[in-house]
């Protein structure tokens, strides 16, 4: 079934789907840039109107992205458009479920999807998953397409007509005017995607099916909701009852239905009837073919019936051939003849060379221009009769042309003759024809005969037959030698299998050659004989003759072996084609002239022949020219007839009409020959009607430069090829003094130039024709000297024209301008901060010593570049932005970043800060901009270094008051004990048994103040340490050491570590520290898991903006942070008891992260477990 007229059909659909599907993303789009900028108009064009939810937004963005991943056909759009469907069918699921997923932490909560939107969503993401999948066709894709369209196309049409009378309530709909529009949008897009698939094919089908679809689908689909409009309108006006406005739909619906359907079926009837007849007129030819068919089998019977028979009628086609040599030479003799009649007929010199240069044709208008008869010039070369031929223009395309075989063409210029000829090479098998065209008096270039002439010699079929011998059923064939010496090959070089045969046949003949073979095999035939190509050894295509017959068959008449012969013909159909060739060559050669061309019978003037170049001309038809005469088509009817009568060869001017009156001049060339006795003259018109005009601009052309000349505010002369004055203008007599006439005679370079050495240089100025001013100072004729600059032009003749103009007030200028430029470039280069200055377009056009030195960059770099290649990338905008503000201010002059810090890109990547300032001036209307610059890197650096050490002062500080407060309030209790046990020691009696108790209590007390203060120098020791060099550690390293010292712990939890450090797998810092933290870290989870569950912890690292964050997470017992939060990474602070521990690991963990310049973030929850944050310096 044709489903398009043309490819270009179909690109119009895809590009109106992808169009459609992008103007819905766009919607979507605008509605979430509307949510999160807070731009109503993006969200609702009108205020009484609905506004598209956040979440519809996000949902069309999708499901327009899976329709676009639709149309790009890969792999990875297949697998964005499953992910997009999925996503898609989700949110609005989520939505219908009311689920609260809309409230984002952007200070602004979105209401839930609407009902209809929701359900849309959750159908469509639900049939492209299913689609994506290939678990569904084009069908059910282009139907839920349509459906979706009829549910919003309601609400489309409230929106579009008046609310009260279509609802009658005057309600809007609950999805927003967004958000129909997109989805209705995106429905067609839809139905679009794959026009030549499913229900689509058959609606764009070209076939009779597809014409009644197309004229019955606006119908079926819109007329009836059409009609329910009308009604419910006529309702809403109380103009009818319900039960009436039943009775008009069914009426309306009916007549309209039934005069649509009357007025397809008839034009259907229409195309049935000119079907009929197409079928009858086919059935007829098909008949025709038929009778041909058996008349050409009859004749093919009747040739042949077996392979000797085959070889007789090889050898009388060789006869044959013989007759074909000879009727073809008697054809091309022919055609010979006529193109000899008619380049004869041509006004222009044509002859033709060989490979050797020497002549092979002479027409007459060659014969009349050189004086030699055609006999006296074939056979000769070209430097026998033209020796000064040589190293010319002409020569050089003669070699060109036979070098190259392409054609060539140019202007040559004879100095021996005093004529200009256009040069027309056409290349040839045999050598080149050359047209030869006199446009000396020519002011414009006519339109010449570009028709190549070529030489054909026609090689003849030769007898040289092969023969093979098939063995079908193993596929082996076997060839003789003659075959492999016809195909170029060796007879060892051809494969012995059909195989070989087949690729060797051209592909274009393959299906005509199969078909031939298949059908004699079937036993239709009694041999067969095909004429086609093969692929010789070089690479050539040979025409051959194959003829085969079947000698063997199995006991099913199935043929088993086919022999046969092979016959080259190449020849033959290389006569044939050239025959072809020459008729329309030379057909060819007179129609496609484009000037007007006349075979006229000489004796009575009656026209025989004309080209459709005449017809054009003259505005008659063929048919109306051979009613014509000469006097018809002239102007001048007397001078007609005397013409021809006359033997003129040559009418430079004559006034011929056109047939609507129009008279236009021409120029005549005529040429006289005798055809089968009978007088005949070629007449070619040539319309000058362009040149005259051309003639007669270039005149004024002539006059109004001449005007030119004269009032130029410069000084011209022109100078002949001996440098002898031919023309001055108005300008040089009035600046030099001298007119034209008072200097012929003069030695004028003596004038202008007394010295020799300086008029030496001016007269080698003038011979070498450089491009470019240049600068004398020449006497005038009052004998004050002028400063002059001049430039001078080297025109074709030789001859040349000088271009000066008086400069002395402007190098009065440039001096004054040059000192001043040297005390601004030495005030510049000196000074100690950067200056660069740009065009307006930030184009860099000064930069000094400084600069260069700040940036690493020389001068010459920079000049002409854009400045904000010295700027950062995320600063270019901002400095954008102050050059804009900066320019209308009326301000000459600012700092930069006055309050803010700037930075510069030095050469090898790396920022540094700035203090800048900037200026701008006008200079010839041109605005420049001066930026002063200042590397403030040294002072950055200072500042930093002073906040750095008040920072750890501060914290220092801190540490210290809360080391103190620990110090003494832990050492308290022990000492206190220690000292209230010595006071009920009993030092007069030392065996009283209350002094061992008391010992006891005394040791006791000590070994924990000795506790305490190990713990307090360890604390001490990670304080001090923090000067330790610091090294690159790999996270996964450190987790493998830790995992081994504490394997016993992890192995008796029957623990389960986790972890994933492909985000960022290092850090540079204090390896101590680091293994320390994930230490205490696991240790912390293993002891503190949950009972009744195996611990499970999680490591993982992440790249912030400013950090490297380290998150442990376990599934422990957790934390109250309600109750605890502010104790948490305090000293000897413990949550659970049941286990054995000091409370002191966390806090040591947040002073070596502190240290270390970092911080610790904790959430937990009680009976589920706990998650630590712990955020490292880059």
């Amino acid at each position: 079934m044709l489903l398009f007229n043309n490819l270009s059909e179909v690109r119009k659909l895809l590009f109106l789907s992808k169009l459609l599907t992008l103007f819905a993303c766009i919607i979507g789009i605008a509605g979430v840039v509307g949510w999160v900028f807070s731009f109503p108009f993006f969200t609702a064009i009108d205020s009484s109107f609905a506004p598209i939810k956040f979440s519809t937004s996000v949902a069309l963005v999708l499901v327009s992205l899976s329709v676009i991943a639709l149309h790009l056909k890969t792999s990875l759009a297949n697998a964005l458009t499953k992910a997009a469907s999925i996503f898609t069918a989700l949110t609005g699921t989520l939505a219908l479920l009311e689920a609260d997923l809309y409230t984002l932490p952007l200070n602004w909560s979105l209401s839930q999807m609407p009902v209809v939107p929701a359900l849309v969503f959750i159908i469509t993401g639900t049939i492209l998953t299913l689609f994506s999948f290939g678990l569904i066709s084009h069908k059910y894709l282009q139907l839920t397409a349509v459906i979706i369209f009829f549910i919003l196309f309601k609400d489309l049409l409230v929106y579009l007509f008046s609310w009260d009378i279509f609802l009658g309530a005057g309600a809007y709909p609950s999805a927003s005017l967004h958000s129909v529009i997109a989805i209705t949008a995106l429905s067609v897009s839809l139905l679009l995607v794959h026009p030549d698939k499913g229900y689509m094919a058959v609606l764009f089908s070209q076939s009779l099916t597809g014409t009644l679809a197309r004229r019955l689908f606006i119908f079926t689909l819109f007329l009836p909701f059409l009609l329910l409009l009308f009604i419910l309108f006529l309702h809403r006006q109380s103009m009818i009852s319900p039960a009436e406005g039943l009775l008009w739909f069914a009426l309306l619906y009916t007549l309209t239905g039934a005069i649509i359907l009357w007025y397809n079926l008839s034009k259907i009837h229409s195309l049935e009837k000119i079907n009929e007849e197409s079928h009858l007129a086919l059935n007829l030819l098909n008949k025709q073919l038929s009778a041909t068919n058996q008349e050409l089998f009859m004749a093919n019977e009747e040739l042949t019936s077996n392979n000797e028979e085959l070889i007789s009628l090889n050898e009388k086609l060789a006869e044959a051939g013989k007759t074909i040599e000879r009727l073809s030479a008697e054809a091309i003799q022919a055609s010979e003849n006529k193109y000899k009649q008619l380049t004869d007929s041509i006004s222009d010199i044509f002859f033709a060379f060989d490979q050797e240069m020497r002549f092979t044709y002479w027409n007459k208008a060659s014969e009349k221009f050189s004086g030699l008869r055609s006999e006296q010039a074939i056979g000769k070369s070209l430097y026998q009769l033209y020796p000064t031929m040589r190293n010319t223009t002409a020569e050089k395309c003669y070699l060109e042309a036979l070098r190259t075989g392409q054609y060539q063409s140019c202007v040559y210029e004879s100095k021996f003759i005093g004529k200009i000829f256009e040069v027309n090479v056409y290349p040839s098998q045999t050598g080149i024809s050359v047209f030869t065209k006199d446009i000396t008096q020519a002011k414009r270039i006519e339109k010449e005969l570009k028709e190549k002439e070529e030489r054909f010699e026609l090689a003849l079929w030769a007898a040289n037959m092969g023969a093979w011998d098939w063995d079908i059923p193993s596929g082996r064939i076997i060839f003789d030698e003659q075959c492999a010496e016809s195909w170029g090959y060796r007879l060892q070089d051809l494969e012995p299998h059909v195989d070989f045969w087949i690729r060797m046949v051209h592909q274009e003949d393959l299906p005509y050659v199969n078909a031939v073979v298949y059908e004699h095999l079937e036993g239709s035939t009694p041999f067969y004989r095909t004429e086609h190509r093969i692929k010789s050894q070089t690479g050539q295509w040979k025409w051959i003759m194959n003829s085969g017959k079947a000698i063997e068959w199995d006991e099913n008449r199935k043929p088993l072996r086919v022999v046969g012969t092979i016959l080259d013909i190449t020849e033959r159909k290389k006569a044939e084609q050239a025959i072809l060739e020459s008729k329309k060559k030379y057909k060819g050669l007179f129609e496609s002239m484009s000037e007007a061309v006349f075979m006229i019978e000489q004796a009575n003037y009656k026209l025989v022949d004309v080209n459709p170049g005449a017809c054009a001309m003259y505005q008659y038809s063929r048919e109306e020219m051979f009613q014509l005469t000469p006097k018809d088509l002239t102007a001048e009817p007397d001078e007609a007839p005397s013409i021809i009568k006359n033997l003129v060869e040559n009418v430079p001017l004559r006034y011929h009409k056109r047939k609507n009156g129009e008279i236009f001049p021409v120029e005549i060339s005529l040429s006289y020959f005798q055809l089968q006795e009978t007088n005949y003259v070629f007449v070619i018109m040539r319309d000058i009607t362009k040149r005259i005009l051309a003639e007669e601009e270039l005149r004024m052309q002539k006059e109004i430069l001449q005007s030119i000349f004269d009032h130029l505010p410069i000084m011209i002369a022109l100078f002949n090829k001996q440098g002898e004055f031919e023309l001055v203008n108005k300008e040089w007599e009035t600046k030099l003094g001298w007119p034209l006439e008072d200097m012929q005679g003069k030695d004028m370079m003596a004038e202008f130039y007394p010295e020799l050495q300086l008029r030496q240089e001016v007269l080698e100025y003038m011979l070498s024709a450089m491009p470019g001013w240049k600068y004398f100072k020449i006497r005038i004729r009052s004998g004050a000297w002028l400063d002059t600059s001049w430039a001078n032009v080297k025109l074709s003749d030789g001859r040349s024209i000088g271009i000066g103009q008086d400069v002395s007030q402007r190098k009065q200028a440039e001096s004054k301008l040059l000192e001043l430029q040297n005390r601004i470039e030495g005030i510049i280069n000196s000074a100690m901060d950067a200056i660069i200055t740009t065009d307006d377009n930030q184009r860099v056009v000064l930069f000094n010593k400084a600069a260069e030195r700040m940036f690493d960059i020389k001068e010459e770099e920079m000049l002409g570049k854009d400045i904000h290649s010295l700027i950062p990338g995320r600063f270019r905008a901002q400095y954008t932005q102050h050059i804009r503000e900066f320019e209308f201010s009326g301000k000459k002059n600012r700092d930069i970043g006055l309050n803010l810090t700037i930075f510069g890109l030095h050469s090898s990547g790396k920022e540094f800060p700035l203090e800048a300032s900037i200026s701008q001036m006008l200079v010839e209307e041109k605005k420049y901009y001066t930026v002063i610059l200042r590397d403030i890197t040294l002072r950055k650096k200072a500042e930093h270094q002073e906040k750095q050490l008040n920072r750890e002062l501060i914290l220092q500080n801190q540490q210290l008051q809360q080391f103190g407060y620990i110090t003494s309030h832990n050492l308290r209790a022990p000492i206190a004990n220690i000292l209230g046990l010595t006071q009920i020691f009993n030092m007069e009696d030392l065996n009283d048994p209350i002094n061992k108790v008391a010992i006891e209590n005394i040791r006791k007390a000590t070994l924990k103040l000795d506790d305490i203060i190990k713990d307090l120098n360890e604390i001490l020791a990670y304080q001090k340490s923090i000067d330790t060099s610091k090294e690159l550690i790999h996270f996964e390293h450190v987790l493998n050491d830790v995992s081994e010292a504490i394997i016993t712990h992890i192995n008796h939890s029957k623990a389960t570590i986790i972890a994933d450090f492909s985000a960022i797998s290092k850090v540079f810092s204090i390896k101590s520290y680091i293994n320390s933290v994930f230490q205490n870290m696991l240790t912390n989870a293993i002891k503190y898991r949950h009972p009744e569950r195996v611990p499970i912890i999680k490591i993982t690292s992440a790249l912030t903006q400013e950090h490297i964050q380290i998150s442990f997470e376990d599934n422990g017992m957790g934390i109250d942070l309600e109750k605890n939060k502010d104790k948490i990474f305090g000293m000897y602070k413990r949550f659970h008891y049941h286990v054995e521990g000091k409370g002191l690991g966390l806090h040591l963990v947040k002073t070596q992260v502190e240290a270390l310049h970092g911080k610790i973030d904790v959430n937990s929850t009680l009976g589920e477990g706990t998650i630590f944050h712990i955020f490292l310096p880059k």
